[in-house]
């Protein structure tokens, strides 16, 4: 499974991080703004706690395929 996300583009799951997403605790992260109320100052600053979840979950997955990479080579 893969879901689009405006600044990293295609993040493709696991069938594990896929069953972590779709959990009631995760799915509450949609509720939740990521910087408060600085939305009603900062339009663009609208983003959630799911949608940051997500982005950090393709930067954590990016840096652990670096990191196997180099492990491999040496």
């Amino acid at each position: 499974m893969e879901i689009r996300d405006p600044i990293h583009g295609f993040i493709h799951l696991t069938d594990a991080e896929k069953s972590i997403i779709d959990s009631e605790p995760f799915q509450r992260l949609r509720n939740i703004k990521q910087l408060g109320m600085s939305y009603y100052v900062y339009p663009g600053a609208s983003h959630t706690r799911f949608e940051h979840s997500l982005g950090c979950l393709y930067v954590a997955d990016r840096i652990f395929e670096i990191l196997a990479q180099k492990h491999k080579k040496s």
